[in-house]
């Protein structure tokens, strides 16, 4: 199979022909002061950890004897590092304005269950003079992921299933079938997307979706949610999944882990049951309803925190029901709106997230075609042309492109130097390729994609109508024989509106 690639490229080319803590550094800062020496009296240092999402034993419920503190001065040097739990109680530092960091660990890239907490804060040393810190509080500073399924998805699923997330176009993680543990990434400013693709079997139907997320920032816990939305029924011959009758539900619950949020102390009856069928609803910018179903082991009531968004009915008794949620439209363009409904049982209650999207501005980006279906899976054939059309009046900033294949696997691009996401207008290959960083490879994902028929640099950046044409590139889907490949397309123009649509190709058997 590698070798297929191989030659499949070669012939388009051809076509185409720390710094170190031990040692404090002291520079001469002259502040107005005069050249000196203050104090700072560390011992004044408090540090704690807010985690809006778990209940500490106490605000330093998670251990913070490990954490690091580093001192930096003005001009960007390390002067000295410690063990929060080994620092001297008083430090000598030369005149100068300096700026503490404190975390908990280096930030992964992309990891499982690796939280990452930073704080930092400012301060001045004076001359003969002693300075304090106080508290300074640690928040989450990376991005959290959990995915879930509805019980109903869950007894469907087969052991292939995975989900790949994407978050700021470079950094992902593999949630397996059985997965339970919470990834966490890092976020690079600028780069707020998140990109979800569901594979794998549904009721021995082979089913491949995903969800773009434009709104993703540190300190967030994402919790994507997949559920069935209809019953399969009898495939056609080709295996398309596109007269199985199946498909997925995606809702995306965001937990903001930076806010104080306190935890009530009392328990809960475990004989208490509120129960939602979804923890959150999306909308358009149009009026609309959805259904949600509720259950509880009491008399309820619903009410809504904005007068947009309304709920029927408001009120319900023991057992199951469904409620309908309503929302006006929206007609500002500037952004979206949210709004939360509380279902409330005696003491209990529970909180549905609704998020409605802001009016389509007329400069925003688009992406069609017309010679691909867009909302569903095209069979391969001989004739097949592989083209959209991308629209973007405001001019192309960023045009990222994802690929998730049965066939064409991260190792499979990797063994041709090439990889599996990039920035047509910055070809650079993710932090986890072995071709990052490396002066040998500057350059040779861009002539590798320009090889392959992709747009790249100057011919992307700017641009106010694009075609993305990849029907040269159908030829070594084939050859690597049944199976189906997502090409997940983001654009982003220069005013940050983005669109997303992905092109699936199916390879029958």
């Amino acid at each position: 199979m590698k070798q297929t690639i191989k030659i499949f490229l070669l012939g388009a080319i051809a076509a185409l022909s720390m710094t170190s803590c031990d040692d404090p550094v002291y520079p001469n800062i002259d502040n107005g002061e005069g050249f000196g020496t203050g104090s700072l009296k560390t011992a004044s240092l408090s540090v704690s950890v807010l985690n809006s999402e778990e209940v500490l034993e106490s605000r330093a419920g998670v251990d913070v004897s490990n954490f690091t503190v580093k001192i930096i001065n003005e001009a960007g040097e390390t002067v000295n590092t410690w063990l929060y739990s080994k620092m001297p109680e008083i430090v000598t530092l030369n005149v100068g304005k300096y700026t503490l960091e404190v975390y908990n660990e280096e930030c992964k890239d992309a990891d499982w269950d690796s939280p990452y907490y930073y704080a930092t804060k400012e301060f001045t040393i004076a001359k003969n003079d002693v300075s304090t810190i106080g508290e300074v509080v640690c928040k989450l500073a990376n991005v959290k992921v959990s995915v879930k399924y509805s019980d109903a998805l869950k007894a469907a699923l087969g052991d292939d299933v995975n989900v790949n997330v994407v978050v700021g176009n470079q950094f992902s993680l593999d949630y397996k079938y059985g997965e339970e543990r919470a990834g966490f990434f890092r976020y690079i400013e600028g780069s707020s997307t998140l990109v979800a693709t569901f594979s794998g079997t549904v009721e021995g139907y082979y089913i491949s979706d995903y969800k773009v997320i434009s709104d993703v920032a540190p300190g967030q816990h994402r919790i994507i949610t997949f559920s069935l939305k209809s019953t399969p029924d009898t495939p056609d011959e080709s295996g398309s999944i596109g007269n199985t009758g199946l498909s997925l539900d995606f809702s995306v619950d965001k937990v903001d882990l930076t806010l104080d949020n306190p935890v009530t102390e009392d328990p809960v009856d475990p004989d208490d049951m509120l129960e939602l069928g979804e923890q959150a609803l999306s909308f358009t910018n149009v009026a609309g309803s959805k259904t949600v179903t509720i259950t509880s082991t009491g008399d309820w009531t619903a009410t809504s925190n904005a007068s947009w968004c309304t709920v029927a009915p408001a009120s319900g008794a023991k057992g199951t029901t469904t409620v309908t949620v309503n929302v006006t439209e929206n007609e500002s363009m500037e952004s979206g709106r949210s709004a939360v409904v509380t279902f409330r049982m005696g003491d209990v209650e529970t909180e549905l997230t609704v998020t409605q999207a802001p009016k389509p501005d007329e400069t925003a980006p688009t992406i069609t075609s017309e010679t691909l279906d867009l909302s569903s899976v095209n069979n391969y054939t001989e004739s097949l042309v592989a083209k959209v059309l991308i629209n973007a009046p405001n001019g192309i900033a960023n045009l990222n492109v994802v690929i998730n294949s049965e066939t064409l696997t991260p190792a499979e691009l990797e063994s041709v130097e090439l990889c599996d996401r990039f920035d047509l207008v910055d070809p650079q290959y993710p932090s986890n390729s072995p071709y990052n960083g490396n002066p040998d490879y500057a350059g040779v994902l861009n002539t590798k994609l320009s090889a392959l028929g992709f747009p790249t640099q100057s011919n992307v950046a700017g641009q106010t109508s694009l075609e993305f044409d990849i029907t040269g590139f159908l030829p070594m889907l084939k050859a690597l024989g049944s199976g189906q490949s997502n090409f997940v397309l983001e654009v982003v123009d220069t005013k940050r509106q983005i669109v997303s649509a992905a092109i699936r190709i199916n390879i029958p058997e």
